[in-house]
């Protein structure tokens, strides 16, 4: 069992990673990405893309219809479409989906307590900084509001949130994580190789 942290932080360098490949390599993942989300957290995957819908389509209408190139054969060329443009709106939106992909992954496979413990964690750094501990308290009731009450009007998901921070407080304080091991360090070693030699590559080629 990996730390919650560690997770996190792989699915920062596979988002950072992400940024750097070329269009076959983005569609490969996002295809890759997109099966795994499907098969081993459907619903959260399929709530993800439809609260994403509306940013999906106007990625793709901006790619393709303000990107200069080749056009495209009739009837779309006459529509000022280009070859570009509809590389440019795949690539992009490709990146988006595996993106949400790798999210839904992760909070399928952590609690919403392994996420807040992780993300506290990581914020050990900023310790100096007031607001870490309300910064998780916030995060623990957007996690269980969102999850628990699908469909409900963000407005009163914040007014909800604002109504309750002691229970959340007091159960911030309770939260354990698994300690930090051998395994959490390979694979973040792994993944920051991974990443640098990506954009290593992407910056060279």
């Amino acid at each position: 069992m990996f730390h919650p942290a560690s997770l996190l932080l792989l699915w920062v360098a596979g988002v950072v990673a992400l940024q750097f490949f070329s269009l076959v390599p983005t569609l490969v993942a996002t295809l890759a990405s997109a099966l795994a989300a499907w098969w081993l957290g459907r619903g959260l995957f399929l709530r993800l893309l439809k609260r994403s819908r509306w940013l999906f389509l106007t990625m793709a209408i901006l790619f393709l219809c303000l990107s200069p190139g080749i056009r495209l054969p009739s009837p779309f060329g006459e529509l000022g479409l280009t070859k570009e443009g509809l590389d440019f709106a795949l690539e992009h939106t490709g990146r988006l989906l595996t993106m949400l992909a790798l999210l839904a992954l992760l909070l399928s496979h952590l609690s919403h307590r392994g996420v807040v413990s992780g993300f506290y964690l990581l914020m050990a750094p900023f310790a100096w900084l007031d607001g870490r501990r309300s910064l998780a308290v916030r995060l623990m009731l957007t996690l269980e509001a969102v999850a628990g009450k699908d469909g409900q009007d963000w407005r009163s998901l914040l007014h909800e949130s604002i109504k309750e921070p002691d229970s959340s407080a007091d159960s911030l304080l309770t939260l354990t994580a698994p300690v930090w091991t051998w395994r959490d360090s390979l694979l973040l070693g792994g993944a920051l190789l991974l990443t640098v030699g990506l954009v290593w590559q992407g910056g060279t080629s």
